[in-house]
This record gives C-alpha cells, structure tokens and sequence, in this order.
C-alpha cells in the first residue's frame, strides 16, 4: 500500500512539471497590450519605408526622366470637318462651267418662249458675291433695252442654284466695289444715273445693300457717269455678250467684251456658234 502511494506522489509532481513548461517557452504571449501595439506600428513603418525605395527604384530604372513630361497636356475633342466645306472643295472647275452653260441656255429659253422674235441678247458677268471662291453668273437677257432681265446664279453642293431671277435690266451695266467687294448694277438713261449694291445674305438670297438714289450726268455742268463711278469706288466688271445671229440654221455669234476697269477699252472677239471661252478664262 505504502508503494503505491509513493509511485502516485512521484507522478504528480512530474505532471505538474510538464504543465508550466510551454507557458515559459511562450511568455510573448502575455505581454501587456502596449507591447504589442509598439511592435505592430514599428513593423508597419519599416514595411510602407521598404515599399517606397521598391516603386521608387522601379520608376528610375523603367522610365528615363527625359520621357517624363511636367504635366499631361489635355486631351483636345476631335471636331469632324463639316460637309458642306467638304464638298465645296470637291466641287472642279469644269462641274461650274458646265452648270453655268446650263444657267445661259435657261436664259435664252426663257426669251424664246416669250417671243417669236428671232433676235435674243444676253450680257454676262462672273463675281464671288458670297466670297466662297465659286464665282456666281450674273446674267442680263432679253430681246431690247425695254425688256432686259437679270438673273443671278451660284453653284452649290454639285448643283445650280438660281438665287435671282427677272431684276430690272434695262440699261444696266454690271459694276463692283472694289473697296467693299460687292457687285453693283450701274443703270444710266437719258442722263439720269442710279447704283444699286447687292450681296447674297447667309440663306443664300438675294440681298439688297445701298443705292446712290437718281443723280444727273452730262448735263451743263454736271460730271460724267464715270466721275460718280469713282466717287463710289466702282468700276466695271469683265462681261461676254451673246446674240443671236439672223441665220436660216439657227447658227449663233458670241461675242467677247472686256472692259478694263473704267477706262472702258473694248476688245472684241467673234465666233460662229455658242462659245464659252469666258467661262474658262475666268471660272
């Protein structure tokens, strides 16, 4: 009896032996929470530090500093050119001339169903009244002083476009103000004068600007046509003059007026047959 008692005694103590052994081996553990919260930041510090010389070292070695620019410029939005400035572009010299051949045959059916008469006359003038670089035809026709007409033409997106038509035309000369560059129709009849300014307005009409109002020429002692041109600042545009000739084959003559501003020099060409050589001098 006294034997077992002895053998229990002995594996008590070395069961409490073994019990304390891990709490010392593992004593961090209970260190108070201050402990534990200075080596938590110390290790975050070292840590974000470390991180730092990484992206730094990375970006110096990947990207010279050449390359890099101060700041990032923005983004500009892209604008798409418009149609319309496409197309005028697009639009060739020969497309105008062979419009515009369209517009003075127009003219000239117009007088021939109006009339029996064999006679047709036709004045006609190019002038960019819209400032577009596309000359616009400016054109007086009929059969005599008493009944002349003028009609205005331009050329739009790939097709005729006649912006006038039926103006008074009876003793007109086509003029422009070279300092204002609009076109201006000179009428002059039995001494008594008028200029009228016209442009073509951002729907593309007709636009009446200005006139002079009646004004006398030539009469005792008042000045000449010419003087209240220049005191205008006008002077006579380049035209070419059509009529038709008394042929039994319908034949016609063109011919080619240039008048040199206002000193009215007149050169004159003749040709047998609808001709468009002043188209294509100066279209």
């Amino acid at each position: 009896m006294k034997k077992i008692l002895f053998c229990m005694l002995i594996s008590s103590l070395l069961l409490s032996g073994c019990g304390q052994a891990p709490v010392q081996e593992n004593s961090a553990v209970s260190k108070p929470d201050s402990e534990i919260s200075e080596f938590s930041e110390v290790q975050t510090s070292e840590i974000i530090n470390n991180s730092d010389e990484i992206i730094q070292t990375t970006v110096t070695e990947t990207i010279p500093e050449s390359t890099i620019p101060e700041t990032i410029p923005p983004t500009e939005p892209q604008t798409e050119i418009p149609t319309e400035s496409v197309t005028e572009k697009e639009i060739s010299r020969e497309e105008v001339i062979a419009a515009y051949q369209i517009a003075l045959q127009d003219c000239i059916d117009k007088v021939s169903a109006r009339t029996s008469d064999t006679y047709i006359s036709m004045d006609y003038a190019l002038y960019d009244m819209d400032y577009d670089s596309i000359k616009e035809l400016i054109i007086k026709y009929g059969t005599c002083e008493a009944d002349y007409m003028i009609a205005i033409y331009t050329y739009k997106n790939h097709e005729l476009v006649q912006i006038a038509d039926e103006l008074h035309g009876g003793h007109v000369s086509f003029g422009y103000d070279y300092v204002a560059n609009q076109v201006v129709l000179c009428e002059g009849h039995m001494n008594i004068g008028n200029m009228t300014w016209y442009g073509i307005d951002h729907s593309g009409h007709l636009e009446f600007l200005i006139d002079t109002g009646e004004f006398e020429y030539s009469i005792d002692d008042n000045p000449e046509f010419d003087w209240y041109m220049k005191k205008y600042n006008v002077a006579y545009l380049d035209f070419a003059s059509f009529f038709t000739a008394f042929t039994t084959n319908d034949e016609s003559e063109t011919h080619i007026y240039t008048f040199m501003d206002d000193t009215q020099e007149v050169t004159t060409e003749e040709f047998t047959g609808f001709d468009i050589t002043f188209l294509e001098r100066n279209i």
